[in-house]
């Protein structure tokens, strides 16, 4: 039954994110998933929920340090490489609680 509900969730979990970076509402991402927009609604606060509990307990800062050669393709952009090598690029600054959520998510990514 607990490995069902680790399921469940995952799948929530990406649905949650592929909704963020959508820039859609609500309704309209749920309408284009042909999912109930109320158990859209209930899992997206679910999942945020969840967030908010692990940034109780907020991330590790450490140093960056900026190099010429690596700046972003778009003047606004920010790229963050990782020390195993994945690459992230945003069209401006994310804010810390999300990027949190992304270093999070990708702890548990394999290359």
């Amino acid at each position: 039954m607990k490995r069902k509900r680790e399921d469940r969730r995952s799948y929530w979990r990406g649905v949650v994110a592929d909704f963020e970076r959508s820039g859609r509402t609500q309704e309209a991402f749920a309408r284009s998933r042909r999912l109930n927009v109320w158990t859209f609604r209930t899992w997206l606060y679910r999942v945020r929920g969840e967030r908010g509990k692990r940034e109780a307990n907020p991330a590790r800062l450490v140093e960056v340090k900026v190099a010429d050669a690596e700046r972003p393709s778009a003047p606004n952009a920010v790229r963050i490489r990782a020390c195993n090598g994945v690459t992230l690029e945003f069209n401006g600054v994310p804010t810390p609680s999300y990027l949190a959520a992304v270093v999070s998510e990708l702890a548990g990514v394999e290359q």
